[in-house]
């Protein structure tokens, strides 16, 4: 079956509101968030009798967030963004780019492993 495609425009506006832990609210960082969707559009279930296809994705999420976990974070988990979002309270709506180290590695992180899975996952 073919992978299910998405325009640029699309994709951006689906993962418009991940930013900031979820919309600014501090909860789980949206390039887990978003990496979990991909995975997801790649190899989740599309009809109800998909178990195979749903025990796949969900496989992949679970060793997405362990590596993740291994390689930025000690946690992807709510904590890790209410840290970063306390760390950057003065500085938002203020013109000033909030997030530092370890956002950027997060999201680089991310990608990277999710790329990996992706391509052993074919």
């Amino acid at each position: 079956m073919e992978p299910a495609r998405l325009d640029r425009e699309t994709a951006l506006k689906i993962s418009c509101a991940f930013g900031g832990g979820c919309s600014r609210l501090g909860l789980t960082c949206g390039a887990v968030t978003g990496a979990f969707m991909v995975i997801g559009l790649k190899h989740g279930r599309s009809t109800p009798d998909g178990t195979a296809a749903k025990e796949k994705a969900y496989s992949l999420t679970q060793e997405f967030a362990k590596d993740l976990s291994k390689r930025t974070a000690p946690s992807i988990a709510r904590s890790f963004s209410v840290a970063i979002w306390e760390q950057t309270k003065g500085m938002r709506g203020k013109g000033e780019e909030p997030f530092h180290y370890p956002v950027p590695a997060a999201v680089k992180d991310s990608a990277g492993i999710l790329e990996e899975l992706l391509e052993s996952a074919a």
